[in-house]
Order: C-alpha cells, then sequence, then structure tokens
C-alpha cells in the first residue's frame, strides 16, 4: 500500500498514480483538508518489484495539492 500525506487548502485535485510507468489511478481524489498545513493521507494499493521503482504522481489538471510525504506499508 502506497499512502501519500498531503495538505490541500480548498476543492480537488485528483493526480495519477504511476508505478514504474504503469497507470495504477487514473484520479487518485485528493480532497481538501481544510488549510496548506492540515494533513490527511490517502492510499492505493500497487505491486512493486524487488529493488528501486518509480512512484509518480502526475497532474490530471492546473496543479496538485502540497504532497508531504510516501509510506510503503507491505500486504501482510
Amino acid at each position: 500500500t502506497l499512502s501519500f500525506r498531503y495538505a490541500l487548502a480548498d476543492g480537488r485535485r485528483p493526480l495519477r498514480l504511476k508505478v514504474n510507468g504503469k497507470v495504477i489511478a487514473k484520479a487518485l481524489p485528493f480532497n481538501s483538508t481544510g488549510g496548506w498545513t492540515t494533513w490527511k493521507s490517502i492510499g492505493a494499493i500497487a505491486p512493486l518489484k524487488v529493488g528501486v521503482n518509480d512512484v509518480r504522481l502526475e497532474s490530471t489538471g492546473a496543479s496538485g495539492p502540497n504532497v508531504d510525504n510516501l509510506t510503503i506499508t507491505r500486504k501482510p
């Protein structure tokens, strides 16, 4: 599971999630957190390979939220 911590003052700014060149989510819904210093997390399940992986969030509009970090949790 990939968990992105983000802040977004208002509105909705979806981002495309790609892992190793493959689209995992066409429009991951980053919704308002109520402020640029108010944080929430959004998760997505994605297959990862052993070693280095390329994880990308790409704008599907004018811009995206303030993404602070990415946490990866292994499926039990």
